[in-house]
């Protein structure tokens, strides 16, 4: 039974194959093009001591923000009456 299907469907043997080294040769381009396109690595030769970068802080713009979700931005709390902290 399984020598009926390779007679008759030898061609899909062949189309793995085929596909198999495609795939391989288009892998081993994508390397090969990636490493020229690649900027060289370059180090520091300067011999000074690197200072240490402060911390970027981000600033969120709120305003901003809801009109980007359209969103209305919530009410202000009003105090109520009574409320006050707990303690």
């Amino acid at each position: 039974m399984l020598d009926l299907f390779f007679r008759k469907y030898a061609w899909t043997a062949t189309l793995a194959i085929l596909a198999t080294v495609a795939w391989i040769l288009a892998r081993t381009v994508n390397v090969v093009v990636g490493e020229a396109l690649r900027p060289a690595p370059e180090a520091a030769l300067d011999g000074g001591p690197v200072a240490p970068r402060e911390a970027a802080v981000a600033a969120l713009d709120v305003d901003r923000l809801y009109r980007l979700i359209g969103v209305e931005p919530p009410a202000p709390a009003a105090a109520a009456p009574g409320a006050g902290p707990v303690g």
